[in-house]
């Protein structure tokens, strides 16, 4: 048996040198052999390796494994390489479960890393984690006092680390989460364009198209539709030629958001639901591209069935993963679609209770929920729509969203106790 681990470590180093520049062709080789020799950290070394080129490629189950691979062969030791690529790994797979919209479990794999980045005391790592903290409690979890916190502390010491990639990914979500903050888009257009310009800087066509997805967001917040849909244009051209396809569904769901402000239903649908398949053929999160389905449905006089086949899906996901933002615009929907099918009073309680959260952007409340209270003030005086929205104001949306779903006891994964809001 020692022979073979000898042979294995020799037949791993003879790859390395001999393979120079297709070194790549050959990752998942030599991982084997150092595996089998027992040289675990530098078979996890080139696994790692293997699992970010997967990512990057949107083979997101095949990174998936290999990450918890690596997690299951690394020593227990506490050595700073060790630690560094245990943390590495960690936050990896913590995107990778991010784009599948499993948010409890990057909590999970979060809270353990910030403990291995803050006894590393690595700036870079650090800066990385919180970031991607910042992340999950301001976007996800809608907790934006949070997020802000995490991505605050973030940003100097990215900066610090003197690594551009670490930086230009805690400036993009800096950008992401002021963007979607009313009166702060002018500081997210500032941080993303720092972000794209190091992208492009450093080549780095994943992280442009990443940047542009946001970025385009941003100006879609600012209701400049047409500058936003030419950059998302260009980020699903390099998603498509890099094989990101990950932002090529991201980007395309995005850009139906323009289509609809610009009241384009039929554009909206189709990307929607084009965005909606790719997700799906993935393993991509569906929650938002359901709800948009749904919220188009309504506008253009789709059948309330077909409405709540898709409103439904999205719902039980943004509950099960304690997703905020997306359990508001859930019921906001429904508002909507009850506005329309003459079930008033509900209706009125509902776009109170989505009025009342700080989950929707401004715009949201523009171009929909005002044109729906408008119609409802043919049937409600203006004191009955104050008195119908301050009810809504009052409501619990966790509360409010598993009775929107029958039978939620059935669903095991849905939480019976959410989190206060």
């Amino acid at each position: 048996k020692r022979q073979q681990k000898v042979y294995h470590a020799a037949a791993a180093q003879w790859l390395i040198d001999s393979s120079a520049e297709r070194a790549d062709e050959y990752t998942g080789l030599i991982a084997e052999h150092y595996e089998k020799a027992g040289e675990l950290v530098q078979a996890a070394g080139y696994l790692f390796t293997l699992a970010d080129q997967a990512f990057r490629v949107s083979a997101l189950h095949e990174a998936r494994v290999t990450l918890r691979h690596i997690l299951a062969i690394l020593p227990a030791d506490t050595a700073a390489h060790t630690q560094r690529l245990r943390l590495r790994t960690l936050l990896l797979l913590s995107e990778i479960e991010d784009a599948g919209g499993y948010y409890n479990e990057v909590a999970t794999l979060l809270e353990s890393g910030l403990t291995i980045a803050r006894d590393l005391g690595a700036a870079d790592l650090l800066a990385q984690t919180l970031a991607t903290l910042g992340r999950l409690r301001g976007l996800r979890f809608g907790e934006i006092a949070a997020g802000e916190a995490y991505l605050l502390e973030a940003e100097p010491l990215a900066r610090a680390s003197g690594d551009l990639s670490i930086l230009l990914f805690t400036l993009r979500q800096i950008g992401n989460l002021y963007g979607s903050m009313a009166g702060r888009e002018q500081q997210s257009v500032v941080a993303l364009e720092e972000s794209l310009q190091l992208a492009r800087n450093l080549g780095d066509d994943f992280a442009v198209a990443g940047t542009l997805n946001s970025l385009g967001n941003t100006y879609a917040t600012l209701q400049e539709y047409d500058r936003a849909i030419a950059i998302f244009e260009e980020a699903v051209a390099i998603g498509r030629r890099s094989g990101d396809l990950r932002i090529v569904a991201f980007a395309i769901g995005n850009m139906g958001n323009c289509f609809m402000e610009q009241k384009d239903y039929d554009a909206a649908l189709r990307v929607y639901l084009e965005s909606l398949k790719l997700s799906e053929k993935l393993g991509l999160s569906t929650t938002v591209a359901a709800a948009n389905v749904a919220q188009v449905l309504v506008l253009m006089g789709g059948p309330a069935r077909q409405v709540e086949q898709y409103l439904q899906s999205a719902l039980l996901q943004s509950l099960t993963h304690r997703e905020l933002p997306l359990v508001v615009g859930c019921i906001e929907i429904y508002g909507l679609l009850y506005a329309r099918e003459g079930s008033y009073d509900t209706a009125l309680e509902f776009l109170g209770l989505a009025l009342a959260s700080d989950q929707i952007p401004p715009v949201e409340k523009a171009v929909y929920i005002d044109p729906a209270l408008a119609r409802l003030g043919q049937h409600f005086s203006p004191a009955e729509i104050e008195a119908g929205l301050a009810r809504g104001a009052a409501l619990d949306p966790w509360a409010v969203g598993r009775r929107l779903l029958p039978d939620s006891g059935t669903h095991p994964a849905v939480p019976a106790d959410q989190p206060d809001t």
